[in-house]
């Protein structure tokens, strides 16, 4: 038994390498992303443009959800109570449609109200 124990443990001893030394790290630059340059009214604009496309596009992929669980509470639930969470869940699907809805056409507002004549560029989410 100790014989067979040896034979099948010794070459894996004896094979065995001490770990290698860990490569030198290279010097890696990270640009500081979270900087932010706000020097005049377009960027300004542009920036809250981004945020406003960025909370357009979780709020309908969040009514996308509640109108998908509303309408499998309709058609799981037996009860009037299943129905009712359906109905409250649609109605909470509307008004995330209609705050993205007024997320997008919020930049344009401020834009008119400041005057503001030039395109201002953002940042779709992806």
């Amino acid at each position: 038994m100790w014989l067979l124990l040896l034979v099948t443990t010794a070459p894996l001893v004896a094979f065995a390498a001490p770990p290698a030394p860990p490569a030198p790290a290279a010097a890696v630059k990270i640009p500081n992303s979270l900087t932010v340059v706000l020097d005049s009214p377009t960027a300004v604009l542009g920036k809250i443009g981004t945020i406003t496309n960025w909370v357009f596009a979780i709020l309908l992929t969040l009514a996308v959800l509640f109108v998908i669980l509303a309408a499998f509470n309709y058609l799981t639930g037996s009860s009037g109570e299943g129905v009712e969470t359906a109905h409250m869940m649609l109605k909470y699907a509307a008004i995330a449609i209609a705050v993205a809805v007024l997320a997008q056409g919020f930049v344009k507002i401020i834009a008119k109200i400041a005057g503001q004549k030039e395109k201002v560029e953002f940042v779709k989410p992806v």
